[in-house]
């Protein structure tokens, strides 16, 4: 089972953080392809001259925060994308959780609760963050006694929010009141949306606990979709802090469909 390193005794406030990489669904949107969508071509590195895919975008930015310890939420059928990340990222600390999940959030509660005493970073693989830095504020954030939290949210523009959790803060604060997930159109409250995210130990408990009471509820199978961010604003009523940080107010293009693949291609190969 996989356990992460307890504390440094040196700094034993700062639990270690792993990253969370929830790939278990079936990319239905991008209808048949020839490989897992999350190593899907987006490019050639200028340097090292390697095929960059969908999942590199996120490694890369996971050791700019020098993250190294990935829990890989994975679907059975996806067999290519373990062996690519273990081959194309030879120092990369691997956890692989093997799951059919109903949805994102069974598989990021599936690849948190074997770890104890650990904050989170959460990426999705399909998401293009236009930062070079999308996670070491956010664990700044947590880090900060001045300003606690237990979640911190990254937040980027959007022209597609009835497909993203929009957020809305507490007046004047970077506290987030609410999210609107899904919602229609940008409104004055809710203009950004939320792709990235840190969270301590504390959370990572309430939200396990949260899917389990959402399973053990459910009478029968539902066709409605569950999100992470069902599992935040449950914690926002209960009383767990949530701030955010507004990493770009440029757009984060979520390439799960074949037009928006096509945008990202466009974007990150147009000289």
């Amino acid at each position: 089972m996989p356990h992460a390193p307890d504390p440094s005794p040196d700094h034993p406030q700062k639990p270690p953080t792993i990253a969370v990489i929830p790939a278990a669904g079936r990319a239905q949107r991008m209808g048949t392809l020839p490989c897992s969508k999350e190593v899907l071509p987006v490019g050639i590195d200028a340097e090292s001259r390697q095929v960059v895919t969908l999942i590199d975008l996120l490694i890369k930015q996971l050791q700019r925060a020098e993250i190294d310890h990935v829990s890989l939420s994975v679907a059975p059928h996806k067999t290519d994308i373990e062996p690519y990340l273990l081959a194309r990222w030879p120092k990369l600390q691997l956890d692989s959780i093997h799951l059919e999940s109903p949805s994102a959030l069974h598989s990021v509660a599936a690849a948190i609760q074997v770890f104890d005493h650990t904050n989170v970073a959460l990426g999705f693989p399909d998401i293009h963050l236009p930062v070079h830095n999308a996670f070491g504020p956010l664990l700044d954030m947590l880090d900060n006694p001045s300003e606690p939290a237990d979640i911190v949210l990254g937040l980027f523009g959007t022209d597609h929010p009835n497909s993203a959790d929009m957020v809305a803060h507490h007046e004047g604060t970077n506290r987030v009141k609410h999210l609107a997930i899904k919602q229609p159109t940008i409104s004055e409250e809710y203009q950004y949306f939320w792709a990235t995210a840190a969270w301590t130990p504390t959370f990572s408990a309430f939200l396990v606990d949260y899917v389990r009471h959402q399973d053990a509820a459910a009478s029968q199978p539902s066709n409605e979709s569950v999100h992470v961010g069902h599992a935040i604003i449950a914690a926002l009523k209960a009383g767990l802090e949530c701030r955010s940080v507004l990493l770009s107010e440029d757009n984060a293009l979520d390439a799960g469909t074949p037009a928006r693949y096509q945008q990202l291609l466009q974007k990150l190969n147009t000289p």
